[in-house]
């Protein structure tokens, strides 16, 4: 009898016997096949435990992973998690090889939610009542008093694209020239600013690293050098400022550039940041 020449297609099938087989070892208990769902805020995981090992906090992360979710993004709801778990016999290798054991077979199932959603979630109905509630209060006017709200944000000193730190500080001194005259209308105009807010929106230095691809070869400053330009351009702000008024208040956010990273990640608190620190 001649012998069939094998091909692809000979080759990539499965016999009978081999499809009972693999259905017997990996045939999974109803309400628990091994399945994802995400709607972009909610969702569930349903699965095998792998390679037998106990969950624990790091693993989710890397079972979220494994599902194509960001775990940075998403995380379990704790209080949703259910294990299952039974004996099976599971045979391996063939003949006098052949070797039979118990294996405890366990899944998992357990909602996944946002991050943001998990840890600060908002009644927005009660939100919207006490907005309802709250009734504005009318202000008393004075033509000769005003406050003055001055924003300084993403000045990124040390950035070296364009014409680099140079550029910036000529710029945001420019500014600070522009500013001081429009006060002075302000003032010819009997709208004298009582009190000036000066406040850091974030985003004043550029950082060195951690924040996007070939960041360490474009700055033209240490991190150093830019807390240096930047403390002593928020004094030329200072200095000009409060000549032109009674009270100035310096007030100061974290921005995501200043925050102290390691591998692209904060990883200290949220007032660890240069943002803060320079004011």
């Amino acid at each position: 009898m001649k012998k069939e020449k094998l091909n692809l297609e000979k080759a990539l099938e499965i016999n009978e016997v081999d499809k009972a087989k693999i259905k017997k070892i990996h045939e999974h208990p109803k309400g628990w096949e091994p399945s994802i769902e995400w709607n972009g805020s909610t969702g569930h995981i349903v699965a095998l435990i792998p390679d037998d090992r106990e969950l624990y906090s790091s693993l989710w992360d890397e079972l979220i992973k494994d599902w194509g979710l960001d775990p940075d993004l998403v995380a379990i709801d704790q209080s949703t998690i259910q294990i299952r778990g039974w004996d099976a016999n599971v045979s391996e290798g063939t003949g006098k090889e052949k070797v039979t054991y118990v294996r405890r077979m366990k899944y998992y199932k357990a909602n996944i939610v946002l991050r943001q959603t998990s840890k600060f979630e908002i009644e927005w109905q009660d939100v919207i009542s006490e907005i309802k509630k709250s009734k504005a209060k009318k202000i008393l006017e004075n033509n000769n008093l005003y406050d003055l709200i001055v924003c300084v944000s993403d000045w990124q000193i040390g950035k070296g694209e364009g014409d680099g730190s140079n550029g910036s500080v000529n710029r945001i001194m420019n500014s600070l020239s522009n500013l001081t005259q429009h006060i002075k209308d302000l003032k010819k105009l009997n709208r004298n600013p009582n009190t000036i807010y000066l406040v850091g929106m974030g985003d004043l230095v550029e950082q060195c690293s951690g924040h996007y691809a070939m960041q360490a070869f474009q700055v033209d400053l240490d991190r150093r050098e830019q807390m240096r330009v930047v403390r002593r351009l928020l004094l030329e702000y200072v200095n000009e400022l409060y000549s032109l008024c009674s009270k100035l208040v310096l007030v100061a956010v974290p921005g995501n550039h200043g925050e102290n990273r390691l591998n692209g990640k904060a990883f200290t608190n949220f007032t660890d940041n240069d943002d803060l620190a320079v004011f």
